[in-house]
């Protein structure tokens, strides 16, 4: 794809000078180039294509390299004075901070490694400078941040953007914010939010005396939240938690939830502890946001009763068999299972297409493959069920990893 775009204004600046096309119109045409540095190179050529691909190049800007933010930021500035009027802050669109590292102990803020295995640290200037570039980025929609501190001024930074709609973290440590602040949560106009491997600078005495990144759930705008079920989300979702003295709600406009629930290895043994701890949790969170129309599940869950009038609006489903089994019925569009199949549970798929008549879309997956199984697909074809997903895997002893099988209906 490059290589046939970078074609495009090679082959128009044969056949006319770069003066005679708007700069608007180079823009269009680089925005078909996706490697920067085929865009480096049109920039190379001409004036008009500078400032063309500048645009490009700085829509979606990653800063994955602790060691070069300060590099980087100083080549902002030298754009900034060589073009005055390219307006570089209005141009991003998504920003993404990562390390790209696995955490084992909550790192120093902007910790990297230096030269011949030593520590260096961003300095305080070049982490204002970085708060204040986000400040500025007036048309910022998306923010990923993954395997990162981030400190406190460009948290606050991200927090203040003010046309932010998806915001993506996961795997990072955040600072401490007293609650007094939480009025800064409560105008963010976030409709997409993930929440993963959150870690926070508290002590274990005083892990409730400050604004945790939860609190980014009840953005009045929230349309798609995806979280870590631990024992600080469960609570503060159903309002069990010392934040109850502080007054908040999610939004009535979310619509869809995906909730990570621990590998069962973490879970607690006693059946009571798990239900009182995990599970109670979870199906009061479904009873108080009826807005819900798709529900996503990841991992085991055990076996539990659901009261009849929750998820009134659920529309898609994807979960392990257990779950939907207990769910009370509702008109769903798609469904998929996740947790692997048995031949002996055919009759309840085939069941599906007239338990179910505004089903259009079907995933699940088998442990092996077997003839059984396209006889299923074949039966599942009704006008209706417009789409279905079947993958199959298995794990033989002379195998390397795990071989997957797709096969796509549609």
């Amino acid at each position: 794809m490059p290589a046939e775009a970078m074609s495009i204004p090679l082959a128009i600046q044969r056949v006319m000078p770069c003066i005679d096309l708007p700069t608007e119109m180079w823009a269009s045409v680089l925005t078909n180039v996706q490697e920067p540095s085929d865009i480096l190179h049109a920039m190379q050529t001409c004036r008009r294509l500078f400032s063309a691909g500048l645009g490009q190049l700085y829509v979606h800007i990653k800063w994955q390299n602790t060691r070069r933010l300060e590099q980087n930021l100083m080549a902002w500035k030298l754009l900034e004075s060589r073009d005055p009027k390219s307006q570089l802050f209005t141009i991003p669109r998504s920003l993404t901070i990562a390390n790209y590292r696995p955490l084992t102990q909550p790192p120093p803020l902007f910790l990297d490694e230096g030269p011949a295995g030593t520590t260096s640290t961003t300095s305080s200037l070049a982490i204002s400078s970085i708060a204040h570039h986000i400040s500025t980025f007036t048309n910022l929609s998306s923010v990923v941040l993954f395997a990162s501190a981030i400190p406190e001024d460009v948290y606050l930074a991200i927090l203040n953007v003010p046309h932010l709609r998806r915001l993506h973290i996961e795997d990072c440590m955040f600072p401490r914010l007293p609650i007094s602040t939480r009025h800064l949560f409560f105008g963010l106009h976030i409709q997409e939010l993930v929440l993963r491997g959150l870690r926070s600078e508290y002590r274990p005495d005083t892990r409730f005396d400050h604004l945790s990144p939860l609190f980014l759930s009840t953005a009045p705008e929230l349309r798609s939240l995806e979280v870590d079920w631990t024992l600080e989300a469960a609570a503060f979702l159903v309002h069990h938690s010392p934040y109850d003295q502080h007054s908040f709600s999610l939004s009535p406009s979310l619509q869809s939830v995906k909730i990570i629930m621990p590998i069962e290895a973490s879970l607690p043994e006693d059946p009571d502890d798990l239900y009182l701890v995990y599970v109670a949790p979870l199906i009061q969170f479904m009873q108080d946001t009826a807005s819900i129309t798709h529900l996503s599940i990841v991992n085991k869950l055990p076996n539990f009763l659901v009261p009849n009038d929750i998820l009134p609006n659920l529309r898609s489903f994807s979960g392990p068999t257990s779950l939907f089994s207990k769910l009370p019925k509702r008109e769903l569009n798609h469904l998929q299972f996740t947790d692997p199949l048995s031949p002996a549970q055919f009759a309840v798929l085939e069941a599906l297409p007239a338990a179910y008549p505004n089903l259009c879309s079907l995933e699940f997956v088998f442990h092996h493959w077997s003839p059984g199984v396209l006889r299923l697909a074949k039966s599942l074809l009704l006008p209706g069920l417009s789409d279905i997903s079947i993958s199959t895997g298995s794990c033989e002893a002379s195998e390397v990893g795990r071989q997957r099988y797709l096969l796509y209906i549609r």
